[in-house]
C-alpha cells in the first residue's frame, strides 16, 4: 500500500499560442488557473511543482521550475519536475485542464501502486497528463529526449502503464482550455463547482 502522499506537478509551461495569454493567469470565478489547482489539490499532495517560465505564475509555498530543455512541449516539464521532485508518485495535471478535483486525482492514485503511468481516458479520448507518474520513468524520459522523441502518448506506451476510463461524473474536469472560444464556453458554465 502507498503510504506517502504524492508530490503534485502542475504543467503551465506552455506557449498558449492559440490563447494568446498565459492559460495558467486566466480567471474563472475570480481565481487564475494556477490558484485554482493549488488550491483545491494541495490537500492530497505533499508538495506542489510548477513547470513555467513565468514568474508571475509562482504561488506562494509552491517550487516553480522552468524546464532544462526547453521547447520540446510537456516532455520538457515532466522531466525536469520529476527530476526535482522527492516522492516517487507524483501527480500530473495541466493547467489548461483547471477543473480536475482531489477526488478525481485520489481515484486514479488508489489504482497506481503497480504501475509507472496511471492516467484517464473518457468516451475512448485518453488524457495523458492529468494521472499519476512514477519517478522510475526518468531514465526513459531522458533516453527519449536525447532521442527528439517527445510524443507523450509514445512514451506512455513503452512503460507499464495504464488508462484508466471515467464516467460522466468527471466530466467536467476533463475540460480542456486551448483557445479562446474554450475559453468564452467555460465562462458560461456558472453552475460549475471549483471543489
Amino acid at each position: 500500500m502507498i503510504q506517502k502522499k504524492p508530490n503534485l506537478i502542475i504543467l503551465a509551461g506552455g506557449k498558449s499560442s492559440r490563447m494568446g495569454t498565459d492559460k495558467a493567469l486566466l480567471k474563472y470565478k475570480s481565481q487564475t488557473f494556477i490558484q485554482i489547482l493549488s488550491y483545491n489539490l494541495k490537500n492530497i499532495c505533499s508538495n506542489i511543482i510548477i513547470s513555467s517560465n513565468n514568474p508571475k505564475v509562482s504561488i506562494s509555498g509552491t517550487k516553480t521550475i522552468s524546464d532544462e530543455i526547453k521547447e520540446i512541449g510537456p516532455m520538457g516539464g515532466i522531466y525536469t519536475c520529476l527530476k526535482n521532485s522527492d516522492s516517487d508518485f507524483n501527480f500530473i495535471v495541466s493547467v489548461d485542464t483547471p477543473l480536475v478535483s482531489a477526488k478525481l486525482l485520489k481515484f486514479i492514485f488508489h489504482k497506481s501502486e503497480n504501475f509507472d503511468i496511471s492516467v484517464v481516458s473518457f468516451k475512448n479520448k485518453i488524457h495523458p497528463l492529468i494521472g499519476v507518474y512514477n519517478k522510475r520513468i526518468l531514465k526513459l524520459l531522458s533516453s527519449e529526449i536525447q532521442a527528439g522523441k517527445y510524443k507523450i502518448m509514445e512514451m506512455i506506451k513503452k512503460t507499464k502503464f495504464q488508462i484508466i476510463e471515467i464516467d460522466y461524473t468527471f466530466e467536467k474536469e476533463i475540460l480542456n482550455i486551448n483557445n479562446s472560444k474554450d475559453f468564452k464556453n467555460l465562462l458560461s458554465k456558472k453552475e460549475y463547482d471549483l471543489k
